[in-house]
This record gives structure tokens, sequence and C-alpha cells, in this order.
């Protein structure tokens, strides 16, 4: 009799070993080969749309400068009127138009004929020659008058010694310009001043203003001046 209870109660105890291992593995793998695929949802990144930033190919127009205008003349320098318009030391006035100034004169050895000198234009110094001035206005002339000489810049005012060299004070009252040769008043822009014995023509060296008219020395030592051919 109890071999028979501890019979049914193995069997027993075995049934209930095999209803505990039905389908399900616990927590586990399904053993029912279902591993019921995990769904992750497969996080869809749709590949992520950035649209290729749009920078529009942005538009710098280019800067337009407009080539900057200086106001200048059609040849491109500053318009003037007088050297004053000009930077004082860089450029001088040629032509209504500002350009860059000759200083060869700083550092060229240059004889000067006649007694003339280097001169200073607009703080400039160029390697070339004019005659000394005796005045630049009539205020230097003690009461006289100062005659412009013939060497003047383009813009410079008929008769106005302010912006010439060869300049002479003298008697007030006599029309301009003072007939004394180029040894003395120089000549224009371009214009060789020869003595005598070089050029052939008879201009007195000494002229002065008296009671309204010239009165010349009798002499031939003033020089006259002559354009290249």
């Amino acid at each position: 009799m109890r071999n028979m209870r501890l019979a049914l109660g193995m069997g027993l105890a075995a049934l209930l070993a095999l209803a505990g291992c039905g389908d399900d593995d616990g927590p586990g793998t399904d053993a029912g080969g279902d591993v019921g695929t995990t769904d992750t949802g497969g996080t869809d990144t749709g590949g992520t749309d950035t649209g290729g930033t749009d920078t529009g190919g942005t538009d710098t127009g280019g800067t337009d400068t407009g080539g900057a205008d200086t106001g200048g003349t059609d040849g491109g320098g500053t318009a003037c009127d007088t050297d004053a318009d000009c930077t004082a030391g860089e450029e001088w006035c040629v032509g209504g138009e500002c350009v860059e100034c000759d200083n060869g004169g700083l550092v060229c050895d240059i004889a000067c004929a006649f007694g003339w000198e280097t001169y200073e234009r607009n703080g400039c110094f160029p390697c070339a020659c004019a005659p000394t001035n005796q005045c630049t206005s009539d205020g230097d002339c003690d009461g006289g008058t100062c005659y412009a000489g013939a060497f003047c810049w383009d813009w410079c005012p008929a008769g106005e010694p302010s912006c010439c060299f060869g300049n002479v004070c003298s008697g007030n009252g006599c029309p301009g310009p003072n007939p004394v040769g180029c040894i003395t008043r120089g000549c224009p822009e371009g214009a060789e001043c020869q003595d005598f014995s070089a050029g052939g023509e008879c201009v007195s060296s000494n002229c002065g203003c008296s009671g309204g008219s010239w009165v010349c020395t009798d002499d031939c030592g003033g020089g006259s001046c002559a354009f290249p051919l």
C-alpha cells in the first residue's frame, strides 16, 4: 500500500513538471520556435531630409564699385585750376589735371646757365633750371610793380607773377611784359634761352619802367627764346 502511494506521488509530480514546461520558457526565447521578431520599429530615419540647405548661391552682386569716380578728367587725374588743387610735394596742375610732379631735382646734378637755379613748385623740386625772382607780388617791390617773368605755368593768368619765374621789380605804370631778354625773364615752357652768339637776336639785358614807358640799355646781351624745330 505504501509503495502504491509513493508511485502515485511520483507520477503526479511528473505530470506537474510536464505542465510547467508548456510553451512558455518564461522571459526567454519562445521555445515554440516563435521568437516574435521583436519589433524595434526599425527606427525610420527616413533618410533625414536635410533639403540640401538651399543657400541660393548667395548673391553678393559682385560688389559694384563702379570704378570709383575720383571726379577727375578723362585722363584719370583730379581736375584742377591751379597747383594748390593738387597734392603738394607729389603733384602739380598741368592742362587742368593733377599729374605726378618731377622731384628729380633732389638727386640730380644739373649745371644751370646764366646764373639760373633749380626751383621749387608746389613742394616739388624738378631737375630743371629757372631764372631767379626779384619778387612774387607788388608787395616785394617797395612801392613799385612786380612784373611777371616769362617762365610760367600753363594755368597762370597773364601778368600774374605768383606763378612765374623771372619776375622783376620796376616802376609803376608800364604795360607788361617787361621787354628785357630771356636771361632775366626766362622763356615759356618748352622754349630755350639763347644768348646773342647762339641766337643772333639782339635783345637788351636791362630794362626799367620810367614815366609809364620802358627804357632799355643799348646792348644785345639779354638773350632770346627759341623753340625746338
